[in-house]
């Protein structure tokens, strides 16, 4: 298959860039500088580069020669372009943006949705693997799920600083969750929960706006989808912890000023220094600053319910990984084309075994779910 990875000059994009070189895919690396792009390049043979295209003819030109596209260089106003047109050239589209409102922009797009491509959003760490056991919840449990809940524990930089530039750019003023099948802004201010972690044990969560919320609609009929985060992952002191319900808002809006953009570098940054949680139990030697812990639960909402959760440790690879996984899906599935999500074409044995390599771990992966107590859930 031939593979253009857009903005593949960036950390991200070169990461995708050199992993899938090594998983022997036909690469075109698209960017803006050219002396990045020919040194990257000159590392991957064999490859060819692009500049980045600036009209219509060039995109469509790039995208005839190429069946699938990687957007490493998510960015709202360019994403709907170029899956417009990788869909009218039967181009797949493989987007990494971890964004709500990137997300649900193509998800929204009627157009995308009955082209000879598929468009996949979310394909990389965020959400992807959390949409992937989403799609095991649904397998497993063989009945319709009225609610899905994702937990996730991360701790280092990275994700911080992206969450914190994305409030920078957001132009929805909140998160968006599902609730009774419909798409619903989440309530502004929000009480701090508890939930138990595989792993890591019990934690302080507070709801957030994740992908898993606007993927779950394209392929489960769950109608409550809610997710939550451990509040370390998005608040650098801890003992501020009690009081982060009504910080968050305050420090959305305030982010949102451009006059205030240094203060998401400071916190960023403040972040990176921080010492994670302590991880009490056998994986404390795998998990260390980069670890996270991705759980889902689905409920039938007659005391069923079933659990499932991948763990391990954080790093950009992953993302690639997922990409490369997403590929080898598609390239070994009659799925079709049109919208989809990274869970629907993922192959069970094939993502647990590339996880595994990376000492990453699924819980209920590739073998189905685990059913719990009620008592085991959020409380």
């Amino acid at each position: 298959m031939r593979v253009a990875v857009w903005g593949a000059t960036g950390v991200l994009g070169t990461e995708v860039a050199r992993l899938l070189n090594e998983r022997h895919w036909e690469l075109t690396l698209v960017g803006r500088d050219r002396a990045k792009l020919a040194s990257l390049s000159a590392q991957l043979t064999p490859s060819r580069m692009v500049i980045g295209p600036s009209n219509v003819a060039e995109l469509d030109s790039l995208f005839r020669t190429n069946d699938a596209c990687v957007n490493c260089a998510p960015l709202m106003a360019a994403t709907l372009p170029l899956a417009a047109a990788a869909n009218r050239n039967a181009c797949h589209f493989l987007d990494l943006s971890g964004e709500q409102e990137v997300i649900g922009s193509l998800i929204a797009a009627d157009g995308l949705l009955t082209g000879d491509a598929a468009i996949i959003p979310a394909c990389g760490f965020d959400y992807a693997l959390g949409d992937y056991l989403a799609v095991v919840l649904a397998g497993t449990a063989r009945e319709p799920l009225a609610e899905l809940r994702f937990y996730y524990a991360v701790a280092g930089g990275y994700v911080v600083g992206n969450s914190l530039k994305a409030s920078r750019r957001r132009r929805r003023p909140r998160d968006l969750e599902r609730r009774q099948g419909r798409q619903v802004s989440a309530p502004l201010v929000q009480a701090n929960r508890r939930y138990t972690f595989p792993v890591l044990g019990r934690r302080t969560v507070v709801r957030f706006g994740s992908g898993e919320a606007l993927l779950a609609a394209v392929h489960s009929c769950a109608g409550d989808v809610r997710a939550y985060i451990d509040v370390t992952a998005l608040l650098p002191l801890r003992f501020l912890t009690p009081v982060f319900p009504v910080l968050r808002p305050l420090a959305a809006w305030i982010l949102s000023r451009d006059s205030f953009a240094r203060v998401s570098d400071a916190v960023r940054h403040g972040r990176q220094g921080l010492k994670p949680h302590e991880v009490t139990t056998q994986h404390e030697s795998s998990l260390k600053k980069g670890y996270f812990v991705v759980a889902a639960e689905g409920s039938n909402g007659e005391g069923r319910t079933w659990r499932a959760a991948v763990f391990g440790e954080h790093s950009e690879t992953l993302s690639a990984v997922l990409v490369d996984q997403t590929l080898h899906g598609l390239l070994h599935s009659s799925r079709g084309v049109g919208l989809m999500t990274p869970g629907m074409v993922f192959d069970p044995a094939s993502l647990t075994k590339a996880l595994a390599e990376l000492g990453i771990e699924v819980s209920g992966g590739a073998a189905g779910a685990v059913r719990v107590s009620n008592r085991d859930r959020l409380r």
